[in-house]
């Protein structure tokens, strides 16, 4: 009874989105998948599902209705761009916002069959909304650690460079063969910002793009050598650097680990227990019952 329940509530809400969609006149399923490529910017060679198509249909009604304040939005704005995430932060916290409510539907269906599935529904759906909203950081930091870990390879390269080539776009474009995804990226949007620009400010927007310390680093070392020094010390030292700091970055990691092994642990030794516990006193219970 409830599967014909959640099915008929499945095909009403979608006759409901249909209409919505008439009315309000939402975009075409097949014109809102070529628009996620765009915006998410995912590059994950996997087909859209309808429900992301949806959720950004929904989301960029709502963002309309969502105003933030100039320093938050600025802030926003720079963390979607390191992060990759080509959208207004409006349309990025509407999508947070239309997830959680569509998450909220089984437990809302379920309320009226199972009090105990609904709230295991609503705390998903508010655990979800709270990963959602870290989305974006999460993209962000996981982007810019690939970037740092790349980069004692990047200043070794340079300094060699130094030895025998002046021409920062030179040197930055002959590292693009061999360099990651990630900085590669933005080491082709930073060439074609000097090729069309001043050099300086396209190296000043690499640093605010990534919003790394240590890319901060190379960057400064870089304008120094547009000016005429000669930073071919200063690279290897960065280098020798950089080296240091990846190896205390994994022995932290390291530390880490057992932490993170103890606790599936600990939840399987107390599901174990109760079920050997619950075993029991139902066998105890029903010796009860037969000697009574």
């Amino acid at each position: 009874m409830i599967i014909i329940l959640f099915i008929v509530f499945l095909l009403l809400a979608f006759g409901i989105y249909m209409l919505l969609c008439s009315a309000m006149h939402l975009p075409s399923l097949d014109h809102t998948f070529s628009l996620l490529h765009v915006t998410q910017n995912t590059n994950s060679g996997k087909k859209e599902k309808a429900f992301d198509s949806f959720v950004l249909s929904l989301a960029t009604r709502v963002s309309r209705f969502i105003h933030l304040n100039p320093d938050k939005r600025e802030t926003m704005v720079a963390v979607l761009r390191s992060a990759g995430m080509d959208m207004t932060p409006e349309t990025y916290y509407a999508k947070v916002i239309v997830q959680f409510l569509l998450k909220l539907i089984p437990a809302i269906i379920f309320c009226f069959f199972s009090p105990i599935a609904a709230a295991v529904f609503l705390f998903w759906a508010i655990w979800k909304l709270f990963d959602d909203l870290k989305e974006a950081k999460q993209r962000m930091n996981s982007k810019t650690q690939k970037i740092e870990a790349e980069l004692p390879r990047f200043v070794s390269d340079i300094s060699e460079e130094l030895k025998t080539d002046r021409n920062v776009v030179r040197i930055l474009s002959s590292y693009l063969p061999n360099a990651g995804k990630e900085l590669k990226e933005e080491l082709e949007i930073t060439v074609a910002d000097m090729k069309s620009g001043p050099q300086e400010r396209a190296l000043t927007r690499l640093e605010t793009r990534v919003g790394s310390f240590q890319l901060s680093q190379v960057s400064r070392g870089l304008q120094a050598v547009l000016h005429g020094d000669d930073c071919t010390m200063y690279f290897q030292m960065l280098e020798y650097d950089f080296r240091n700091s990846g190896i205390q970055n994994l022995r932290m990691a390291a530390k880490k680990l057992p932490d993170k092994v103890r606790a599936p642990s600990v939840v399987v030794m107390v599901c174990a227990a109760l079920t050997l516990f619950t075993v029991i006193i139902i066998d105890l219970f029903g010796k009860a019952a037969a000697f009574i």
